[in-house]
């Protein structure tokens, strides 16, 4: 039986545990009541209890870095197309940190492209309101809004006029794709109102 060596766990974390490779790396790693019962440690005065709750709080966080950095280390792995979930001798906190880290992934892919589609969005909103008139332009975006709220255009027109506004120079300088997140409160208070919540604040309307 060959012996396992330091050198070979760091190398190669993804062939061995979590646990393995964070031995290895020299960090402790505890578990509840490590050493002692639960009537020890209720047997201890309150500056002891004080004393040896620091001590094992500041270990299981190094513990739980030593983990995050052993996933980092296999995401990396997986990253650069060293290793994959099928690839022979790969550990099972190896294979899980692999799926983890594909979901993450997956999620980015997904937020990136609703913010793609976003900043898409309000060039068309810019573009537009550099093309028709002010009126006309209410009247398109209200036709057009993604999250129309029945009964409530004089929002989403309130909404185009602040957009209008960014668009034609007369807020300031503001970055194109940048949504109007600053109002989409409009919305809100108006969904709010309609259930005899607050008052809908004052609004800019379309001269």
């Amino acid at each position: 039986m060959s012996t396992i060596t330091k050198e070979q766990v760091l190398a190669e974390p993804w062939r061995f545990s979590a646990s393995c490779w964070q031995y290895h790396k020299g960090v402790y790693e505890p578990a509840i009541f490590d050493g002692f019962s639960p009537s020890q440690y209720g047997s201890f005065g309150p500056q002891q209890k004080r004393q040896f709750d620091k001590v094992r709080s500041a270990e299981w966080n190094k513990s739980i870095e030593a983990k995050a950095e052993y996933r980092r280390l296999v995401s990396e792995a997986y990253d650069k197309g060293a290793i994959t979930k099928q690839t022979e001798g790969l550990s099972e906190d190896a294979y899980f940190a692999i799926a983890r880290h594909e979901e993450d992934l997956a999620k980015q892919a997904l937020a990136d492209k609703a913010k793609q589609e976003r900043n898409e969005l309000s060039l068309k909103k810019h573009n537009q309101a550099l093309a028709v008139t002010k009126r006309e332009y209410a009247k398109w975006w209200v036709e057009n809004a993604p999250n129309k709220v029945p009964g409530f255009d004089h929002v989403l027109r309130a909404e185009a006029n602040i957009f209008w506004r960014v668009a034609h120079g007369e807020l300031g300088p503001r970055f194109v794709s940048q949504e109007i997140a600053d109002i989409k409160w409009l919305i809100h208070n108006a969904k709010r109102d309609a259930t005899g919540g607050c008052q809908i604040h004052p609004i800019i309307k379309i001269q």
